[in-house]
Parts: structure tokens; C-alpha cells; sequence
């Protein structure tokens, strides 16, 4: 065999091995390490990816000549290379990766077009400086792959880097609202937002629930709290029970007036407020303040919702689906949201019973309508509540991760909350792991909690819903047992008008003794005697109570009772029935709130 035909035949099992390499050939074939000064070698050379020589830039993209045209030869003819010199191309490309490595950070930083030019210079001195080397479909692979990842990190950084502040800037405008300290019957509520920023470790906290409408009735920013909602979270047994506090109740002003309906603190009493923001953050101080005041329920934070934003974040999440048990008619229904231009119209609403997908409009109507549904407050109390544990069921569907950017325009400017951006997000994600099962809903309205009245203002003659404060106080010392709903009784506090008033209206007053002490209503009855009192009689009541009651059938005793209910931190109520027995005026129930404080007086 000639030296040709064997170099020939050298070559071609050279080729055939670097074309497929069995497993053996690889194990066995091995490349030296790569010195520092190798490297060095190669760097200077040839020109590194990275650099930011002009020349270099301009030289990236010309075309680079065949391999016919620099060796006059076809591509065919050329020599094969041997294994050594695969080794070194593969040395030389370690360092140029090395490089490409370490420069990648400031070309990422640059702007997008030079970014751009930079990765086109890339290819063309990774790809075209090594043409006459085969590679391998593994390593073309990870060129591809390495530039768009590159393509895909500078786009959405560009899309998502907006959004998320976007979703930032609109919780940071909503969150964090402390609430101005108010004068309060001569005494300064503190704001609400007494909660530590981590609240793992909290047992419980008494949230407020603030809706109301968002249209042009009333100037300066003012608005109705026409939903009021106690929610308590306990976080140590998760769960949830939602109290809703009727807006008609009439109920003693914080700042010591008589009386007011709920929904309507929040718009009366704004201290002078003259931006929009300040009149909203006074209103709601004092909402809290009375709530306090008259329910003994301590409040740790607040959160307030706009109607407007509440109907497109309906829409936003795609409607909520809830079960109607009883159909809603309202044929004065106000049409403020569809009708700008007249905030005072009234449009007809029809949702009957049985399951629905309500979007917006329709679930606003749902919570709002109060004029359709035969269970009045209550009925409608229930509906607030069980539309929110519906969209808390939308919520957690994860797809909702896409439109929080939407969802928060939504809410930019109807949502205001003391809770920080911590806060926020530890009940969200406590509210996560809960069932419907964990959620308790409670509504302190008619009949059990009040009556209807009709009552003069100087607007006029009104309806209002007077309350039953013995049956709330004992709902509430249930619900919230940190209330505080005992107050000392002190009759020392009488004033000499009070004495003339009892003297004046001499009302009989009959003790029905509620606590757990027997002796308790006797002693109370010899209290009230030294005062001036005329009680009739002492008997046991007809269940135990835990709060005072104090109920007044006489019209003509009611300042009688008003003095009694200050004696005992309680409003009097008026039953609308006749007196258990002929010739009392007045009733009252002693509970257990009051049991010790009567003993200690006597």
C-alpha cells in the first residue's frame, strides 16, 4: 500500500470517528486542561466576544471568505483535522465562553438597541470565526437556547417590571391610611391601627368593613357607610364571623348627641375636613368611634370600598356566581351608577332565586337593593356577606394572578385601608386556607335586635331602626368576649336635674333579676330607693342574661329611663307591646355585666 492510499485511508477512519464517536472512542479520548496563560494566548489572538473595540464591532459583520476562497480548494479537499487540533478549537472555545461569561453583565445592562447589536455581533463571531470546524447539534442547541433566553429576560422584564409597579404604586395609595385622632365626648379615640406589621403573633383582630357610594350626592368627599361589617379573625382557630351592623340603627353620636342613623356618622361628622381624602379619614374615625362607644367592640383596623370600584372588579375577575334564596324585586332601585347625570333616579331591579353569574352592575344591585326582599335588613345584611365569600372563592382561583394589574386600576381610588402592605397580604393568604365551614355570618337586625320607629329630626319625621341594646350586647359579649360591656354603676353620678326628673315623673320600675346572683336584685332595688327611684318589685327574669336591659313602655317616663341607661351604660328600648304587668313604666333586666357592680355599690 502506497503512502498515499494509506494516508488516504488514515483520513477517512479520522472522518468516520469524528463524525460518529462510539461511547468507548469518547472515554478514551481526552482533552489537556486549559493553562491561564493558554488562555491569555488565545485572547489575544483572536478578538474576545465582549470587547468594545470599534474596529472589532465593524470586523463582526464582514463577511468572512469560504474555505475555497482562502485555500483555492473546495470544501471537499480540505484537510481533515486531526484530534489534536479538535482539541485545541475546544481549548479556545473554553476560553472564549470564559469571556463571553464574564462581559454578559454589562452588555444586559446596556440599552435595547446596542443590546441588540451585541448579540448579532456575537453570532457572527461565535458561528462565522468557526466554519471550518463541524459542531455538534448539542452546542448549536445551547446557542440557540442562550440568545433567546436573553430575548425572553430583556422582553418580559420590559412587560412585567411596569406591571408589577403599576400593582405596587396602587396598593401603596391605598394601604397604610391612618385614621386622624377625633374628639369624642371629651375624649380622644386613638387610631385604629394599633396591629403589629407581622401578625403571626396576634390570636385574633376585629376588622371593619366600610362600603358605600362613590357618585356625586354628597360634596367634599363625603360619603354613607351604607355597609358596616364587624368581621372577626381568629387566627389562632381559623375562622371567620362576619356581624353586620344595620345603617338605619339609630344610635348615639361619639360626639355625645342623640341620635343619629349609622351610615350617616360617617358623612356628618368630617371636622372641617377640606380635602376629599381628609373628609372620607374623619368620617370613618368617627364611624369607629361610635361603634366603639355603643357596641363595646374594640377595632384594630378598617377597610373601605367604593361601589364603583367594587363593580369593576366584578367584572375584572369575570362575575361571581352565587345561589339567590329569595328573590329580589326593587322598583326603586337608584340608578346613580348608570345615570351620572341624576343621582337621585331609580330604575326597577329583578334577580330571582335560584343560582346566578352575576357580573357587576347586577351584584351591586344584589347587596344594595333594600326595598325587595322580605327579610329587609337582614336579608340584605346576608346578601353583602354571602357575595363577598363568593368573591373570595373567585380570588383564589390562580388565574387571577394575571389581572392583578387590572384589578388594581380597578380599585385605585375606592379602596382605603389602615392594614399595610404586609398586613394585606398575610390575611389574604390566611384567608386562603379557609373553607366556607370556617365563616360564621350574623346580623343584628329586625326583630330580634330592634324595631322600626318613626322618629322627628330636624330633616323630618324618618324611619329608623331603634336597637334592643340588652339582645346586641348579648349577641356581641358572644361574639367578641374581649368586649367590654360591664360599666360600673354609679349612682353617685346623678346630677340635680336627674333627681328632679325622677321626682317629676315618679315611673314605676319593675327589676327582673337576669345574673347568676340571687341577691343581686334586691340590693340593686334598695340602690335605687336611696335615689329616688320608686321600683315595685323584684322577681327572677325568665332566662339568664349577660347584658342589662332596659325597656320603657311609658312615653311619658322617658327621660326616666334615659337617666337609668346612663346609670348602667345601656340605651333604653321601647316595646312596642303592652307591659307584662298593669302599672309598670319601666323594666329593667339586670344582667351579668352588671352583677358585680351592684355588689360593690351595695
Amino acid at each position: 500500500m502506497s503512502a498515499k492510499e494509506s494516508s488516504s485511508d488514515n483520513a477517512g477512519q479520522i472522518s468516520l470517528n469524528a463524525k460518529a464517536p462510539t461511547g468507548e472512542d469518547q472515554e478514551q479520548q481526552q482533552i489537556p486542561a486549559l493553562s491561564l496563560s493558554d488562555a491569555q494566548t488565545n485572547q489575544e489572538q483572536s478578538a474576545p466576544p465582549f470587547s468594545t473595540d470599534a474596529n472589532l464591532e465593524e470586523s463582526a459583520f464582514k463577511q468572512e471568505p469560504s474555505v475555497k476562497d482562502q485555500e483555492g480548494i473546495s470544501s471537499e479537499q480540505t484537510e481533515i483535522p486531526t484530534n489534536d487540533d479538535m482539541a485545541s478549537s475546544q481549548q479556545t472555545e473554553s476560553a472564549s465562553a470564559d469571556t463571553v461569561e464574564t462581559k454578559t453583565p454589562l452588555t444586559v445592562i446596556s440599552s435595547s438597541g446596542r443590546f441588540l447589536f451585541r448579540v448579532q455581533q456575537r453570532l457572527h463571531l461565535l458561528w462565522g470565526r468557526g466554519r471550518s470546524r463541524p459542531r455538534s447539534k448539542k452546542w448549536r442547541v445551547f446557542q440557540v437556547s442562550l440568545v433567546l433566553l436573553l430575548l425572553i429576560s430583556t422582553v418580559t422584564g420590559i412587560i412585567v417590571v411596569p406591571r408589577l409597579y403599576q400593582i405596587y404604586a396602587a396598593v401603596k395609595s391605598s394601604t397604610n391610611q391612618t385614621l386622624p385622632h377625633v374628639k369624642t365626648t371629651g375624649q380622644a379615640i386613638p387610631s385604629p391601627t394599633s396591629l403589629p406589621n407581622d401578625l403571626a403573633s396576634l390570636d385574633h383582630l376585629n376588622l371593619l368593613l366600610l362600603g358605600s357610594d362613590t357618585d356625586s350626592k354628597f360634596e367634599g368627599g363625603r360619603v354613607l357607610t351604607q355597609t358596616d361589617i364587624v368581621v372577626r379573625i381568629d387566627l389562632a382557630h381559623h375562622h371567620v364571623t362576619m356581624l353586620s351592623l344595620p345603617r338605619d340603627l339609630w344610635v348615639p353620636s361619639d360626639e355625645g348627641y342623640c341620635c343619629a342613623k349609622l351610615d350617616e356618622i360617617s358623612l356628618n361628622e368630617t371636622d372641617g375636613a377640606t380635602t376629599s381624602l381628609a373628609a372620607k379619614l374623619h368620617g370613618f374615625a368617627h364611624t369607629i368611634a361610635t361603634i366603639e362607644q355603643d357596641f363595646h367592640i374594640p377595632i384594630n383596623a378598617y377597610a373601605w370600598v367604593g361601589l364603583d370600584g367594587f363593580i369593576k372588579v366584578i367584572d375584572t375577575i369575570g362575575g361571581v356566581d352565587v345561589d339567590v334564596l329569595h328573590p329580589v324585586v326593587d322598583d326603586t332601585y337608584p340608578s346613580d351608577t348608570t345615570n351620572p347625570n341624576n343621582p337621585y333616579g331609580y330604575e326597577r331591579v329583578y334577580i330571582p332565586a335560584g343560582p346566578q353569574h352575576l357580573d357587576g352592575k347586577t351584584a351591586l344591585a344584589y347587596v344594595r337593593s333594600r326595598h325587595g326582599d322580605l327579610l329587609e335588613d337582614v336579608g340584605r345584611a346576608a346578601r353583602q356577606q354571602e357575595l363577598l365569600l363568593a368573591l373570595k372563592k373567585k380570588l383564589d382561583n390562580p388565574e387571577i394572578f394575571a389581572r392583578l394589574d387590572e384589578i388594581a386600576t380597578d380599585l385605585q381610588g375606592s379602596v382605603l385601608t389602615s392594614l399595610s402592605i404586609q398586613q394585606v397580604m398575610e390575611l389574604a393568604n390566611f384567608a386562603r386556607g379557609l373553607s366556607s365551614q370556617d365563616f360564621t355570618q350574623m346580623a343584628l337586625g329586625l326583630p330580634d335586635y330592634g324595631y322600626g320607629a318613626m322618629v322627628d329630626t330636624p330633616e323630618g319625621v324618618i324611619w329608623v331602626e331603634e336597637p334592643l341594646w340588652g339582645a346586641i350586647h348579648q349577641t356581641i359579649k358572644q361574639v367578641f368576649p374581649e368586649s367590654n360591656t360591664s360599666t360600673p354603676v354609679s349612682l353617685q353620678s346623678l346630677s340635680p336635674t336627674d333627681h328632679q326628673t325622677i321626682q317629676k315623673e315618679r315611673a314605676h320600675v319593675l327589676i327582673e333579676n337576669g345574673s347568676q346572683d340571687e341577691a343581686a336584685g334586691d340590693k340593686l332595688k334598695r340602690l335605687l330607693a336611696k335615689d329616688g327611684f320608686t321600683v315595685l318589685n323584684v322577681q327572677k327574669a325568665d332566662h339568664p342574661y349577660l347584658a342589662t336591659q332596659i325597656e320603657n313602655f311609658n312615653p311619658q317616663t322617658a327621660n326616666t329611663s334615659r337617666i337609668l341607661g346612663q346609670l348602667f351604660g345601656v340605651l333604653a328600648s321601647k316595646p312596642g307591646t303592652a307591659p307584662p304587668h298593669q302599672g309598670i313604666d319601666i323594666i329593667l333586666i339586670l344582667g351579668q355585666d352588671s352583677a358585680a357592680s351592684v355588689e360593690a355599690t351595695g
